[in-house]
């Protein structure tokens, strides 16, 4: 993507060319999705520069004061895939199951390097250059690189015909894959099909030099947890709920759900008091809890924005519209961040009733 002629060259399309291995079911998706073919959005001045790192390899790094919801980097992805190993080829007698998998990897590679080869030169050898920590569990060059590399492109990016687990894609970038990991991101991203390109943008305020992190792994996991799902990339994170005594920051992450929504309900019951009735209480823990949040790198959760909503209507019921003001701000800053267009608040707030199975929150609009 875009659609390439034979006598196509690297230099026509400078935001960049994507090889894709998908259905037709999902080609018919892309070329049907509205505004499809448009130019990916930019930002107004250079906001990032890649560097050496110490005990990182590469890094990407902020070179200017970014605000929460700025864009750093618009990018359309090297190469997209399915998420699953496809394997055109049933189990052979005898063959045990790890041998099927071996056999169904070495299938797969192939019909990725394929993909690969259609490359232009420029985006091969970018592509080559990424990491490969999976050099150990019979993945080749290729789908190892994507598996060490590759960014989910989510729930709105699969094939309908089987569904969103089996039918998922990911994709692989050049610059967005220099991004490291931490357990306290400072970025998102997001998938656009229009302009077939991720959307990097700040969830905080970052400061000029600032390394710009993601995170491989669920932050809502125990430190334990997390150290599990990131032992494929082969390294440990050190970040500050990594390290030394985790209790206080774990306490946080794996109650993160029940904590916001604890403070919604106890915010319902406290605007049902009399106007004369209503103290600063509930501000205050209100604050503390975002505090807390912001303190851990919780800020790109879509829980962390619940909050700042329920924030910002206390100071409305207390007459502080200044205040009020400052924090919705906050939130739509936030929605432009995850590119809220994809998701509704109802949505996220209907997650949050189910997996606690909770059914007396308010509409937080």
């Amino acid at each position: 993507m875009p659609i390439r002629r034979l006598d196509s060259t690297y230099d026509e399309e400078p935001i960049g060319w994507s090889e894709c291995f998908v259905t037709s079911s999902v080609k018919r998706q892309i070329h049907e999705t509205a505004g499809f073919g448009r130019a990916p959005p930019q930002p107004e001045r250079v906001n990032f520069r890649i560097s050496p790192t110490p005990g990182m390899g590469l890094g990407m790094f902020a070179t200017c004061s970014l605000k929460m919801g700025d864009l750093i980097l618009s990018e359309r992805p090297l190469i997209v895939v399915p998420v699953g190993i496809r394997a055109d080829f049933r189990k052979p007698p005898g063959f045990t199951d790890e041998q099927y998998s071996q056999a169904a990897l070495f299938e797969w590679e192939k019909n990725l390097e394929i993909c690969v080869k259609r490359m232009f030169p420029e985006n091969r050898k970018a592509f080559y250059a990424l990491t490969n920590s999976h050099t150990e569990d019979g993945s080749g060059p290729v789908i190892g690189r994507i598996r060490t590399n590759g960014f989910g492109l989510g729930d709105g990016f699969y094939d309908k015909e089987c569904g969103v687990t089996a039918g998922g894609y990911s994709a692989t970038c050049d610059k967005m894959s220099r991004i490291n990991h931490s357990c306290r991101p400072n970025t998102t991203h997001s998938f656009d099909v229009a302009s077939f390109s991720f959307q990097l943008r700040a969830t905080r305020d970052i400061k000029p030099g600032d390394q710009l992190f993601y995170s491989y792994a669920e932050v809502s996991l125990s430190a334990a947890g997390r150290k599990q799902e990131l032992a494929p990339y082969g390294f440990e994170c050190t970040c500050a709920s990594c390290s030394g005594d985790t209790a206080k920051s774990d306490r946080i992450r794996t109650n993160l759900v029940s904590l916001v929504c604890d403070n919604r309900l106890q915010y319902d019951t406290w605007a049902r008091k009399p106007r004369h009735l209503r103290d600063n209480k509930m501000l205050q823990s209100s604050l503390d809890l975002l505090s807390s949040l912001e303190n851990e790198g919780l800020t790109s959760t879509p829980y962390y924005p619940l909050l700042v909503c329920t924030v910002s209507e206390i100071y409305t019921q207390l007459g502080d519209t200044e205040n009020a003001n400052l924090y919705l701000h906050r939130q739509e800053a936030w929605k432009t961040a995850r590119n809220e267009e994809a998701l509704t608040w109802d949505g996220i707030l209907g997650k949050v009733k189910n997996k606690l199975n909770l059914s007396s929150l308010s509409p937080l609009i």
